[in-house]
């Protein structure tokens, strides 16, 4: 990580500032990953960057008929 010390620096001081309100300290930390998190989110993925590749490649075949057509 390119800036890994202030990082750390600003979490310490969240959790001291979160500490003195008297919240948690984030909670979500601690949570595990279940059973079929990973297969939805691979999912999910492919669901998203596929119609995005799709249309990338479309236009790439484009413009390269458009050099090879001309």
């Amino acid at each position: 990580m390119l800036f890994k010390k202030r990082f750390e620096r600003a979490r310490a001081l969240q959790k001291e500032q979160r500490a003195a309100q008297g919240l948690e300290d984030f909670p979500e930390e601690g949570l595990e990953v279940e059973k079929g998190d990973v297969k939805a989110l691979i999912i999910s993925a492919f669901l998203v960057l596929m119609p995005a590749v799709i249309i990338i490649m479309i236009i790439f075949l484009l413009v390269l008929a458009l050099f090879i057509w001309r």
